[in-house]
Protein backbone atom coordinates (compact mmCIF):
# COMPACT_ATOMS: atom_id res chain seq x y z
CA UNK A 1 0.00 0.00 0.00
CA UNK A 2 2.97 2.80 0.98
CA UNK A 3 4.23 2.07 -2.10
CA UNK A 4 1.10 3.16 -4.41
CA UNK A 5 0.90 6.10 -2.12
CA UNK A 6 4.24 7.61 -3.45
CA UNK A 7 2.56 8.51 -6.63
CA UNK A 8 -0.40 9.96 -5.30
CA UNK A 9 -1.38 13.93 -4.02
CA UNK A 10 -4.65 15.36 -3.23
CA UNK A 11 -4.93 16.16 -6.76
CA UNK A 12 -4.31 12.78 -8.55
CA UNK A 13 -7.21 10.62 -10.20
CA UNK A 14 -6.54 6.68 -10.10
CA UNK A 15 -8.24 4.20 -11.73
CA UNK A 16 -7.86 0.61 -9.99
CA UNK A 17 -8.31 -2.18 -11.82
CA UNK A 18 -8.91 -5.33 -10.10
CA UNK A 19 -9.57 -3.39 -7.23
CA UNK A 20 -10.87 -6.71 -5.59
CA UNK A 21 -12.31 -6.32 -1.40
CA UNK A 22 -10.72 -2.99 -1.55
CA UNK A 23 -7.18 -3.59 0.31
CA UNK A 24 -5.46 -0.62 -1.43
CA UNK A 25 -8.82 1.23 -2.68
CA UNK A 26 -10.11 2.48 1.10
CA UNK A 27 -6.12 3.62 2.05
CA UNK A 28 -5.49 5.01 -0.85
CA UNK A 29 -8.86 6.75 -1.11
CA UNK A 30 -7.57 8.88 1.72
CA UNK A 31 -3.91 10.20 0.04
CA UNK A 32 -5.96 11.09 -3.63
CA UNK A 33 -8.41 13.00 -5.21
CA UNK A 34 -10.55 10.52 -6.51
CA UNK A 35 -10.53 6.90 -7.25
CA UNK A 36 -12.15 4.35 -9.21
CA UNK A 37 -12.06 0.79 -8.72
CA UNK A 38 -12.72 -1.80 -11.31
CA UNK A 39 -13.62 -5.68 -10.89
CA UNK A 40 -15.46 -8.11 -12.51
CA UNK A 41 -16.25 -10.36 -9.19
CA UNK A 42 -19.24 -9.17 -7.68
CA UNK A 43 -18.76 -11.23 -4.37
CA UNK A 44 -15.83 -8.81 -4.22
CA UNK A 45 -17.20 -5.46 -5.23
CA UNK A 46 -20.18 -6.65 -2.28
CA UNK A 47 -17.73 -6.87 0.15
CA UNK A 48 -15.76 -3.73 -0.72
CA UNK A 49 -19.53 -1.61 -0.74
CA UNK A 50 -20.38 -3.30 2.85
CA UNK A 51 -16.98 -1.55 4.34
CA UNK A 52 -17.97 1.65 2.70
CA UNK A 53 -21.35 1.18 4.34
CA UNK A 54 -19.81 0.59 7.48
CA UNK A 55 -17.60 3.26 7.71
CA UNK A 56 -17.87 7.20 8.45
CA UNK A 57 -14.63 8.17 6.66
CA UNK A 58 -14.93 11.23 4.90
CA UNK A 59 -12.94 10.26 2.20
CA UNK A 60 -15.14 7.21 1.36
CA UNK A 61 -17.12 9.55 -1.36
CA UNK A 62 -14.34 10.01 -3.15
CA UNK A 63 -14.62 6.38 -4.23
CA UNK A 64 -16.72 4.47 -7.06
CA UNK A 65 -17.19 1.28 -7.48
CA UNK A 66 -17.57 -0.28 -11.00
CA UNK A 67 -18.15 -3.63 -11.92
CA UNK A 68 -16.54 -4.44 -15.44
CA UNK A 69 -13.85 -6.60 -17.62
CA UNK A 70 -10.64 -5.28 -17.65
CA UNK A 71 -10.48 -6.45 -21.48
CA UNK A 72 -13.35 -3.63 -22.35
CA UNK A 73 -14.49 -0.56 -20.60
CA UNK A 74 -15.25 2.52 -21.11
CA UNK A 75 -15.34 5.45 -18.10
CA UNK A 76 -15.67 8.33 -20.16
CA UNK A 77 -12.91 10.16 -18.20
CA UNK A 78 -9.05 10.25 -18.30
CA UNK A 79 -6.73 9.26 -15.25
CA UNK A 80 -3.86 10.31 -13.78
CA UNK A 81 -2.30 7.18 -11.90
CA UNK A 82 -3.63 3.67 -13.04
CA UNK A 83 -2.68 0.38 -10.96
CA UNK A 84 -3.16 -3.45 -11.23
CA UNK A 85 -2.22 -3.98 -7.94
CA UNK A 86 -2.28 -7.68 -6.81
CA UNK A 87 -0.96 -9.54 -10.04
CA UNK A 88 -4.16 -8.40 -11.30
CA UNK A 89 -3.09 -8.08 -15.13
CA UNK A 90 -2.26 -11.97 -14.52
CA UNK A 91 -5.30 -12.75 -14.77
CA UNK A 92 -5.02 -12.26 -18.84
CA UNK A 93 -3.70 -15.43 -20.29
CA UNK A 94 -4.07 -14.38 -23.73
CA UNK A 95 -2.39 -11.82 -25.97
CA UNK A 96 -5.02 -10.46 -27.40
CA UNK A 97 -6.59 -10.14 -23.98
CA UNK A 98 -3.85 -8.33 -23.12
CA UNK A 99 -3.63 -5.86 -26.05
CA UNK A 100 -7.15 -5.05 -25.45
CA UNK A 101 -7.22 -3.97 -21.76
CA UNK A 102 -4.16 -2.04 -22.38
CA UNK A 103 -5.35 -0.06 -25.45
CA UNK A 104 -8.64 0.25 -22.67
CA UNK A 105 -5.82 1.71 -20.31
CA UNK A 106 -4.25 4.14 -22.67
CA UNK A 107 -7.86 5.46 -23.72
CA UNK A 108 -8.41 6.38 -19.84
CA UNK A 109 -4.94 7.86 -19.60
CA UNK A 110 -4.08 11.52 -18.70
CA UNK A 111 -0.98 13.34 -20.23
CA UNK A 112 1.17 12.71 -17.90
CA UNK A 113 -0.21 9.57 -16.37
CA UNK A 114 1.90 7.00 -14.54
CA UNK A 115 0.36 3.10 -15.22
CA UNK A 116 1.71 0.50 -12.54
CA UNK A 117 1.88 -3.40 -13.39
CA UNK A 118 3.37 -5.79 -11.32
CA UNK A 119 3.76 -9.22 -11.64
CA UNK A 120 6.31 -12.11 -10.15
CA UNK A 121 9.70 -13.01 -12.15
CA UNK A 122 8.30 -16.24 -13.28
CA UNK A 123 10.60 -18.74 -12.38
CA UNK A 124 10.17 -22.16 -14.39
CA UNK A 125 11.53 -24.28 -11.27
CA UNK A 126 9.27 -23.07 -8.82
CA UNK A 127 5.93 -22.94 -10.83
CA UNK A 128 4.95 -26.46 -9.01
CA UNK A 129 1.45 -27.73 -8.34
CA UNK A 130 1.07 -26.63 -4.99
CA UNK A 131 -1.24 -26.78 -1.52
CA UNK A 132 -3.12 -24.08 0.05
CA UNK A 133 -0.54 -21.60 1.15
CA UNK A 134 -1.42 -17.79 2.99
CA UNK A 135 -0.28 -14.85 0.57
CA UNK A 136 -1.58 -12.29 2.95
CA UNK A 137 -4.09 -11.64 5.96
CA UNK A 138 -5.07 -8.14 6.93
CA UNK A 139 -6.94 -7.05 10.03
CA UNK A 140 -9.90 -4.87 8.10
CA UNK A 141 -10.27 -1.37 10.82
CA UNK A 142 -14.06 0.00 8.57
CA UNK A 143 -15.42 -4.14 9.67
CA UNK A 144 -13.09 -5.24 11.98
CA UNK A 145 -12.65 -8.54 10.79
CA UNK A 146 -9.45 -10.16 9.73
CA UNK A 147 -9.11 -11.29 6.30
CA UNK A 148 -7.08 -13.97 4.74
CA UNK A 149 -6.05 -14.90 1.34
CA UNK A 150 -4.95 -18.31 0.53
CA UNK A 151 -3.78 -19.73 -2.85
CA UNK A 152 -3.58 -23.22 -4.25
CA UNK A 153 -1.73 -24.43 -7.84
CA UNK A 154 -3.68 -26.70 -8.73
CA UNK A 155 -1.76 -26.72 -12.89
CA UNK A 156 0.79 -25.58 -14.68
CA UNK A 157 1.50 -25.39 -18.09
CA UNK A 158 4.58 -24.18 -19.16
CA UNK A 159 3.83 -24.47 -22.90
CA UNK A 160 0.88 -21.72 -23.03
CA UNK A 161 2.64 -20.23 -19.44
CA UNK A 162 -0.31 -20.08 -18.07
CA UNK A 163 -1.17 -21.75 -14.02
CA UNK A 164 -4.49 -23.12 -13.13
CA UNK A 165 -5.18 -21.25 -9.50
CA UNK A 166 -7.97 -21.05 -6.27
CA UNK A 167 -8.07 -18.06 -4.28
CA UNK A 168 -9.65 -18.60 -0.69
CA UNK A 169 -10.62 -15.49 1.03
CA UNK A 170 -11.05 -16.31 4.61
CA UNK A 171 -13.00 -13.88 6.73
CA UNK A 172 -12.80 -13.91 10.72
CA UNK A 173 -14.07 -12.00 13.55
CA UNK A 174 -11.96 -12.70 16.46
CA UNK A 175 -11.63 -16.39 15.98
CA UNK A 176 -14.52 -17.20 14.01
CA UNK A 177 -14.74 -18.29 10.46
CA UNK A 178 -17.66 -15.90 9.15
CA UNK A 179 -17.80 -16.21 5.59
CA UNK A 180 -15.53 -17.86 2.81
CA UNK A 181 -15.07 -16.92 -1.07
CA UNK A 182 -13.49 -19.52 -3.50
CA UNK A 183 -12.26 -18.51 -6.76
CA UNK A 184 -11.33 -20.58 -9.69
CA UNK A 185 -9.25 -19.08 -12.51
CA UNK A 186 -6.11 -19.21 -14.41
CA UNK A 187 -2.97 -16.42 -14.84
CA UNK A 188 -1.33 -16.14 -17.67
CA UNK A 189 2.50 -15.26 -16.81
CA UNK A 190 4.78 -13.10 -19.00
CA UNK A 191 8.69 -13.19 -18.96
CA UNK A 192 10.70 -10.14 -18.78
CA UNK A 193 10.88 -9.48 -22.23
CA UNK A 194 7.81 -10.64 -22.91
CA UNK A 195 5.80 -7.84 -21.15
CA UNK A 196 8.64 -5.38 -22.20
CA UNK A 197 7.85 -6.01 -26.13
CA UNK A 198 4.08 -6.12 -24.99
CA UNK A 199 4.11 -2.84 -23.62
CA UNK A 200 5.90 -1.24 -26.16
CA UNK A 201 4.06 -2.90 -28.92
CA UNK A 202 1.00 -0.98 -28.07
CA UNK A 203 2.76 2.45 -27.29
CA UNK A 204 3.34 2.15 -23.88
CA UNK A 205 7.07 3.39 -22.50
CA UNK A 206 9.18 1.72 -19.95
CA UNK A 207 10.14 4.33 -17.22
CA UNK A 208 11.65 1.90 -14.73
CA UNK A 209 11.10 -2.06 -13.24
CA UNK A 210 11.53 -2.34 -9.94
CA UNK A 211 11.94 -6.06 -8.40
CA UNK A 212 10.15 -4.98 -4.87
CA UNK A 213 7.82 -2.54 -3.87
CA UNK A 214 9.78 -0.28 -1.80
CA UNK A 215 11.43 1.65 -5.13
CA UNK A 216 15.04 0.18 -3.89
CA UNK A 217 15.60 -2.74 -6.04
CA UNK A 218 15.59 -2.22 -9.49
CA UNK A 219 14.71 -5.74 -11.13
CA UNK A 220 16.73 -8.07 -12.44
CA UNK A 221 16.42 -12.00 -13.67
CA UNK A 222 16.71 -12.39 -9.81
CA UNK A 223 14.06 -10.25 -8.48
CA UNK A 224 10.86 -12.13 -7.02
CA UNK A 225 9.07 -9.31 -8.59
CA UNK A 226 8.71 -7.43 -11.67
CA UNK A 227 6.77 -3.84 -10.96
CA UNK A 228 6.38 -1.81 -14.45
CA UNK A 229 5.97 1.74 -13.98
CA UNK A 230 4.80 2.93 -17.61
CA UNK A 231 4.17 6.21 -19.27
CA UNK A 232 2.60 7.24 -22.85
CA UNK A 233 5.04 7.01 -25.62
Amino acid sequence: MKFYEKYVNKHTRVLEIGCGTGRVTIPLASKCESIVGLDLSESMLDILQEKLEATDLNYKNNIQLIKGDMTDFNLNQKFDLIIFPGLAILSLISEEQRIACLECVKKHMSDDCIVVIDQFNPNPDKLNVSSERLDFEYFDVELGYTIKKYSIQKEHDAKEQVISMKYIYKIFNNEDLINKIEDDFKLGYLFNDQARNLFTSVGLEIKNVYGAYDFSVIADENSKMLIYELKKC
